[in-house]
């Protein structure tokens, strides 16, 4: 089985605005995760949420997963590519954006994070033939993180607290950055895995890493966490079973760097919901100044997306 474009008369507009509400939707979830992160640290080590986390998320795709004989067909032809793809994604870029966690405060990893759009078109523009940055996507994601900087310096979050931090953010950093290399990896392979197959497999594969180091380091936990840990958990894995998902998805529909500015929304999504749920946090005009200038990136980037070919399977 293998897949081919085929280009959809009429089809363009339609399928920019389902790429948009998508992209939107997948940046909801994951700025939502780093408040919940903190809430499950509080009841486990790094390692004990990680393969809890990943293990049930990879089985709650299970029941989606193309038929026995496809599935089959695609392990067979791209298991390397899935273990290069948990390796890249799941155990460096989850597990040491997990670990870091500890150390980096949420705002300090919403900075980083917001940078991502950044280090994914660097990487792209030179690993991916067809996806070059030129002056107004350069200028678009310095708009981006003009306004994204303005919403977190707001609040002062990186005054000196000592060398903990500072690795905290160095491994958030390495950490996006190991990720960015993930999906331009993916986009070079859009065609040949299923998004759903590939996000599920390689979080289990990760999981069972994360718990076979467990075991052998003797960190299972010795007690039950509360029903709090497994609430969260269960979200976190939500979490990453949709939204991871819908960018693999994403990524065989859309240049790597084009997808990547919505990224900006994520530090946006999280100030939002601090307004909502945080005791103390009030809307202010300097933030929101900031979310006007990351909306105005957005829009802009948008606005630049061409027609979109649509995927189909062909046999082979």
């Amino acid at each position: 089985m293998r897949e081919v474009s085929v280009n959809t008369p009429g089809g363009g507009s339609a399928t920019r605005t389902i790429n948009t509400s998508l992209a939107v939707f997948a940046c909801l979830l994951w700025s939502s995760d780093l408040g919940v992160m903190k809430i499950t640290l509080q009841y486990c080590s790094p390692l004990t949420l990680l393969y809890t986390r990943y293990i049930l998320a990879g089985v709650l795709l299970i029941p989606f997963w193309p038929g026995k004989i496809k599935t089959l067909a695609t392990i067979r032809r791209s298991w390397r590519f899935m273990l290069v793809a948990c390796f890249l994604y799941i155990i460096v870029g989850c597990g040491v954006f997990t670990f870091a966690m500890q150390w980096a405060k949420g705002a300090q990893a919403a900075v980083i994070i917001g940078a991502a759009p950044l280090i994914a078109s660097v990487m792209a523009h030179f690993l991916m033939p067809d996806d070059k940055m030129d002056l107004a996507k350069l200028g678009v994601i310095f708009m981006g993180l003009l306004g994204m900087s303005v919403i977190i310096f707001s609040s002062n979050p990186l005054e000196p607290t000592g060398l903990t931090e500072l690795i905290g953010m160095g491994l958030v950093l390495f950490a996006m950055a190991s990720g960015s290399v993930t999906q331009v990896l993916l986009a070079s392979r859009r065609r040949q895995v299923n998004p759903i197959l590939l996000s599920s497999m390689q979080m289990m594969l990760g999981g069972f890493v994360f718990l076979v180091v467990a075991v052998s380091l003797g960190k299972l936990p010795e007690t039950l966490p509360p029903p709090k840990f497994f609430i969260a958990v269960s979200y976190q894995a939500a979490i990453s079973a949709g939204a991871h998902t819908i960018w693999f998805f994403l990524l065989r529909r859309m240049k790597v760097s084009q997808l990547c500015i919505w990224q900006f929304l994520i530090p946006v999504f999280g100030t939002i919901f601090a307004w909502l749920l945080a005791p103390g946090e009030q809307p202010s005009l300097v933030i929101a100044v900031g979310m006007v200038l990351v909306a105005t990136a957005v829009l802009i980037n948008a606005s630049r997306m061409g027609p979109v070919p649509s995927i189909e399977p062909v046999d082979a």
